[in-house]
């Protein structure tokens, strides 16, 4: 994945480069392969310039029960046949040509891909030294005896999954998702220049005020008995508190505020991604009308982007099994383009299809009607503008950010965010959707009558940032909340433990 730059006359000029460009979605709609891995029991991958030499170590390793899955004669065929095969093990000679065993064994050992076992005929203690600062496990001298050469891989192999199981501990799991919700609210925080602020847990019934989400979901509600049985509710999120938040603190625009934002969702359906609570960071930046636009959206969006990356880098240095993965740069595409280039696919099955070649996406336009009459997800009427026209004529100021997940092997969303209503997208999705009756409400009569301030804004999930970043398979890893007996049974058979 190779980072594209804007030059210098773009930055100067404002302008937003299309992303993906028209040969990237032309290779895309042409089924260019997509490098995947399959993980294999006791593999290896071998690597020696000698080919008597090599043969005689193959021979060896498969007479022990390994499988040879690929050999090579220099450091840079290493390199390539790890990452294609992503072995249980790479025996590694020091000595061979276009790149040398230990430069070899850096990268094998940066990208956390399998443990490397050095192969020397020297048993040097600078060459030792060199070996391990690149991440090699063990090493062997030649010549190779079994009495050598088989608990060297298999003491490498342990200590490589120690390394990486080093985070199944309670302890240490709860350490790293401390560092993350610290690391990233404040890169986050510094990125948009946001002001943290104490949110509501639950607002009144019938104001207008709880956000309607995909505008199906039943909001927990009790009555309060100090107000005569009037109704509240527990938040689904809290974009439009926000924004009365932000109009009564007159904020003024380039500045905004977050909050931690925490739900309940009784529609949700439980799986290991989605839970009956939902914690996020909310947030809410005041805008010019001028700023209305995808460019200044994509600005936006990059910016969290950063927010994350850095959070990623800061989690290595305190965790390295957790080796950085996230590409240079997230790329933008329109939920139409999409379509067109998988028409014949769920909306999901595109996210995977795209977000698998490019690692980091953010899909816009999310709420509006496509060509083929459905919307990609869906959005409330009275939430973020997904009406307004932008590039090329396609409606939407809006999106979600998806990163590629190889634990999951699926895109997976990590915010959903966008351009806020203005009076007239207010007006025109709400006849859209058929629900005009709901300009009578106390946060849509104050938007219509120009009383609310420009915004941007969305919601970050802190426990779905926390399961990619820290590589968990289930966010009942990360929270603790109500899971269903079956799913926690298929959990603990998978050696998977939900808090």
């Amino acid at each position: 994945m190779v980072a594209r730059k804007k030059t210098s006359t773009q930055e100067q000029e404002g302008q937003v480069e299309e992303v993906l460009s028209a040969d990237e979605l032309k290779a895309v709609s042409e089924g260019e392969p997509v490098e995947s891995a399959v993980h294999k029991k006791r593999t290896v991958v071998v690597a020696e310039d000698e080919s008597v030499n090599r043969m005689d170590l193959v021979a060896m390793l498969e007479d022990n029960g390994y499988e040879v899955v690929g050999e090579a004669a220099n450091g840079e065929e290493a390199v390539d046949l790890t990452r294609k095969f992503r072995p249980d093990i790479v025996c590694m000679d020091v000595k061979m040509p276009r790149m040398d065993g230990i430069a070899a064994a850096g990268v094998i050992c940066d990208e956390n891909i399998a443990p490397v076992v050095m192969l020397t005929a020297f048993s040097q203690p600078d060459l030792v030294r060199q070996a391990t600062g690149a991440g090699a496990m063990a090493y062997v001298t030649k010549p190779y005896e079994e009495s050598k050469l088989l608990p060297a891989l298999e003491v490498a192999m342990g200590r490589f999954s120690e390394i990486n199981d080093l985070l199944d501990n309670v302890e240490n799991t709860e350490k790293a998702i401390k560092l993350v919700k610290d690391m990233f609210q404040q890169n986050l925080s510094a990125q948009l220049a946001l002001l943290r602020v104490t949110a509501p847990m639950v607002v009144l019934s019938g104001t207008g005020i709880n956000d309607d989400l995909n505008s199906v979901e039943r909001p927990v509600s009790f009555p309060i008995r100090d107000m005569g049985e009037r109704r509240a509710e527990v938040v689904h999120s809290l974009a439009k508190w926000k924004r009365l938040k932000l109009a009564e603190m007159a904020v003024a625009p380039g500045r905004g505020i977050y909050t931690d934002m925490n739900a309940l969702r009784p529609d949700e359906e439980l799986d290991n991604i989605h839970s009956l609570y939902v914690d996020q960071w909310d947030w809410e930046k005041v805008i010019t009308r001028e700023q209305r636009t995808v460019s200044f959206l994509k600005q936006t969006v990059r910016r969290i982007y950063e927010a994350i990356k850095v959070t990623e880098n800061r989690l290595y240095v305190e965790f390295p099994q957790i080796v950085p993965m996230l590409p240079e740069e997230i790329r933008f595409i329109h939920a139409q383009r999409l379509l067109d280039l998988y028409p014949d696919k769920t909306p999901k099955e595109r996210e995977n299809e795209i977000v698998r070649r490019y690692g980091a996406v953010f899909v816009m336009g999310i709420g509006a009607p496509l060509s083929d009459g459905r919307p990609h997800d869906g959005r409330a009427a009275d939430y973020d503008d997904w009406s307004t026209p932008g590039e090329d004529g396609y409606p939407g100021l809006n999106g979600d950010i998806l990163l590629w997940n190889p634990l999951l092997e699926s895109a997976f969303e990590v915010s959903s965010m966008g351009i806020r209503v203005d009076e007239t997208s207010l007006a025109r999705q709400l006849e859209i959707r058929g629900q005009q009756a709901k300009r009578d409400l106390y946060f849509h009569k104050k938007l219509l009558a120009g009383e609310l301030p420009c915004t941007i804004g969305g919601g970050i999930g802190q426990s779905r940032l926390c399961m990619y970043l820290l590589r968990k398979a289930h966010i009942g890893e990360i929270q603790s909340s109500i899971w269903p007996e079956t799913m926690r049974t298929e959990c603990r058979a998978a050696g998977i433990d939900l808090v």
